[in-house]
């Protein structure tokens, strides 16, 4: 077990930081609304791309499957792709892009019935269905979180269900769509993965996940678990989000809430736990995290100045955190941005709302340094 490490982080309201624009506000619409938490990406030439699982038309029939998104760098939103509910599945989440723009994701329901792993050509517009998992001992079920685009240009992810024990398994899909299982989890390493939980691969094909109320743990490159580290806590339940990130150092860094009024930013070094508290968050950590400058980024909600939720920046040398934005400033503004943010080639940071903005289904806003 890792020693376990406070540092209180020093938290002040302050200023805006930055500047916000909203350039989308979701209405309630065929065309989408409320947009998913972890599925805004960025291109290289600064089209942004989403997932929003209210809106399509479920193959004509009524109900929401969820579709597609684009908002281009002149400020066009275009419904991509409307799911129908059959073998593209329903409810599409988390996002991934490659260096050639194709997006590639999953789905919560549809196919045969578990969920599906998806591809969208953004030059072509062409949508194909990678996989349908199916419950058989063979294949997991139910994918949860998004997937991981490998140096191997194959796809990983996991599902919460399924596989030769029933309790989910490590898969990898290649780009043209065969899946195979790398690694099937027991009873006794279940992974709760929660619906935003993200793995990483390293290069030497090592995986490495967050289980909630556990652990950090390492999946060899030859299908042996590890336990890389546990955090403890001396309030009770110690519940590790599923974001997970590295950085090019090799420590590992996360968000947790401890089950009293403490929330923040972990960081593991080697096999030790070291955790920021930050009582004024308000709120959870959410949405993945951000790098930049030797700092962290990500987003809180609730929280803040108005409740609404924030963008933070973390010093991971100092401890200090810093709000870049707190929303709820006017009463169109957007309010809970669980899905984090991602930032353009010249630092302007971008993100969605769960809620709020003009018609109260969510928006895109954009975050400019003052």
């Amino acid at each position: 077990m890792g020693l376990f490490f406070l540092t209180v982080g020093i938290v002040g309201v302050q200023a805006q930081t930055y500047t916000e624009t909203i350039l989308y506000n979701f209405p309630l619409s065929p065309a989408g609304y409320y947009p998913h938490p972890r599925s805004l990406v960025i291109d290289s030439a600064g089209n942004l791309y989403g997932a929003a699982p209210g809106g399509g038309s479920c193959d004509g029939n009524a109900g929401s499957c969820g579709i597609l998104f684009e908002l281009s760098t002149n400020g066009t939103f275009s419904a991509l792709y409307n799911f129908s509910g059959q073998s593209d599945g329903f409810g599409p989440c988390c996002l991934v892009i490659d260096k050639s723009g194709d997006l590639y994701g999953t789905t919560g329901g549809g196919g045969v019935g578990w969920g599906t792993i998806f591809k969208f050509a953004t030059t072509t517009k062409k949508f194909s269905t990678l996989h349908e998992f199916r419950r058989i001992s063979s294949d997991g079920i139910n994918p949860a979180g998004p997937l991981t685009l490998g140096s191997d240009g194959n796809l990983y992810g996991v599902t919460t269900e399924g596989g030769a024990n029933g309790y989910g398994v490590l898969f990898k899909v290649t780009p043209k769509g065969r899946e195979s299982v790398v690694f099937n989890f027991t009873v006794a390493n279940y992974p709760i993965f929660s619906g935003l939980t993200n793995i990483l691969r390293d290069a030497e094909g090592n995986f490495f996940g967050v289980m909630s109320f556990c652990c950090l743990i390492e999946i060899t490159s030859g299908g042996v678990e590890l336990t890389l580290a546990t955090p403890g806590s001396n309030s009770g339940s110690y519940f590790l989000q599923g974001t997970l990130a590295r950085d090019a150092s090799g420590n590992f860094y996360g968000g947790f809430e401890d089950g009293a009024i403490n929330d923040g930013v972990w960081e593991v070094n080697g096999s030790t736990f070291a955790v920021s508290y930050f009582n004024s968050f308000g709120g959870y950590p959410t949405g993945p995290l951000m790098f930049s400058g030797g700092d962290v980024h990500g987003t809180v909600s609730p929280g803040g100045v108005y409740n609404e939720g924030y963008v933070y920046d973390l010093s991971v040398a100092t401890g200090v955190q810093s709000h870049l934005y707190d929303f709820g400033a006017y009463p169109t503004d957007g309010a809970n941005p669980f899905g984090g943010i991602v930032r353009d080639s010249h630092g302007s940071r971008y993100g969605t709302t769960d809620v709020g903005g003009i018609f109260g289904y969510g928006t895109i806003f954009k975050l400019t340094e003052n």
